[in-house]
């Protein structure tokens, strides 16, 4: 087993907090470094998808059924986007193409924004930029494309804890 598999092992045992992945507020650029960003963001994703769900098939979910995270791609006009599933709580990561620049985006989409103890940010199913920073949040995108392996990791762990999200030094 990796260590990652050993990680997604212990994180759905719940052997200690998980911290949410890495982010620094999104920021203009240059279309090569926006999209090698992303690629490599995806390529790691699909790795570690692979891995979690490896240990997923052998152990059994909250609810007694076996899980599986899902990862699907979303591309569209303008724009490169993966999702993460698992527990009904996703992450998009997506990168935005316009006037010559890219940016980063991170998203967390949570089933019910009102569950007890959920303080992860619930943001509508879109994919209008614009929204992102409409709750006067600045958006925010991985710190670097290896946040990804934290990304699920605090997928599979459950909401966010208050003021664990945003930008981190």
């Amino acid at each position: 087993m990796t260590p990652f598999m050993v990680a997604v092992a212990e994180t759905c045992r719940g052997a200690g907090e998980v911290a949410p992945p890495r982010t620094v507020r999104s920021r203009p650029r240059s279309v090569g470094a926006g999209t090698e960003r992303q690629v490599a963001a995806r390529s790691l994703a699909e790795q570690l998808v692979c891995e979690a769900n490896a240990v997923l098939s052998e152990l059994p979910g909250p609810s007694g059924i076996r899980e599986r995270i899902e990862l699907r791609d979303e591309p569209g006009e303008g724009a490169l986007e993966f999702v993460l599933r698992v527990r009904g709580r996703e992450a998009r990561v997506r990168t935005t193409y316009a006037d010559g620049v890219t940016r980063g985006w991170l998203r967390w989409i949570t089933p019910d924004q009102n569950a007890p103890g959920d303080t992860a940010p619930h943001v509508p199913d879109t994919h209008a930029d614009a929204d992102a920073e409409s709750s006067g949040e600045p958006a925010v995108e991985l710190a670097e494309p290896e946040d990804v392996e934290a990304l699920i990791l605090r997928l599979l762990a459950g909401p966010v804890p208050a003021g664990r999200i945003g930008a981190t030094p």
